[in-house]
């Protein structure tokens, strides 16, 4: 019993008091509990491709998609680490055409293809690993109407290995860039990454044409190879009209090759 400055006497209701301790202790209790144990979070990594400025645009000369021998196509890689702890990882990149299999998110396998460039990183928790994937088309050969890139730039690098894919007229080329992380069970890297018991993976890709000289259909394997800047070596020399004008062609055969 208590009094007011009048001196009246105020009565206490008793079980409204021990309903809002209660109340205020399971909220106390339930709020700590909380901070205490949040909610797990899905380990992840997250693969992207942003073009010449670091957007998602812009990601070929003058936004086409066809490109020539020699175009400058600049792009950066972006993949991000909540996985939880420090990761070791690697991103492949491989050339594939419209048939060619893709990853399969499915049963998370990555393409058959191999690859013709490998990065390795190790990449901190929480961690944005972003890099530049400057590339060119420096050679091709043709059989009939069957294109092959035999020789790309990347990074001020010459590939020529791995790039065995070929396409009709050069229409629907693809680069697809995979994500294989470190497994120190396998000791080796493996497509993707565990989550929960699960597999989870992550790889992306972009599509283009490439624009070369062409032949009429002609049973002969020809091939382009080199620069503007130099000649370029021929098995047969194809009709004028199919020729580059900014190149120099040289045809193999008696010049002492």
């Amino acid at each position: 019993m208590s009094y007011g400055k009048d001196g009246q006497k105020i009565p206490h209701d008793k079980a409204l008091f021990l309903t809002i301790l209660v109340i205020s202790s399971m909220v106390v209790a339930s709020a700590t509990w909380i901070y205490l144990n949040p909610r797990p979070v899905e380990p992840f990594f997250a693969l992207g491709i942003l073009g010449e400025d670091m957007m998602a645009e812009h990601y070929y000369p003058g936004d086409n998609s066809s490109i020539k021998l020699g175009d400058s196509v600049k792009w950066h890689i972006t993949l991000y680490n909540h996985m939880g702890s420090a990761q070791y990882v690697s991103i492949r990149a491989k050339l594939l055409n419209a048939t060619t299999p893709p990853p399969d998110d499915m049963n998370h396998t990555a393409s058959s293809v191999p690859f013709f460039r490998e990065i390795r990183r190790v990449l901190a928790d929480n961690e944005t690993w972003t890099f530049t994937f400057y590339w060119s088309v420096e050679g091709v050969s043709w059989s009939n109407d069957s294109m092959r890139i035999t020789a790309l730039e990347l990074n001020n690098v010459t590939v020529v290995g791995g790039l065995n894919t070929t396409a009709q007229h050069g229409f629907n080329y693809r680069i697809v860039l995979e994500l294989w992380s470190y497994s120190n069970q396998t000791s080796g890297f493996q497509f993707g990454w565990s989550s929960g018991g699960e597999r989870r993976s992550a790889w992306v890709q972009i599509w283009f044409n490439l624009t070369a000289s062409t032949v009429a259909q002609d049973q002969t394997e020809w091939t382009i190879v080199g620069s503007p800047e130099s000649p370029l070596l021929m098995s047969f020399m194809p009709p004028a009209s199919a020729l580059d004008p900014n190149v120099n062609y040289i045809l193999k055969g008696d010049f002492g090759m």
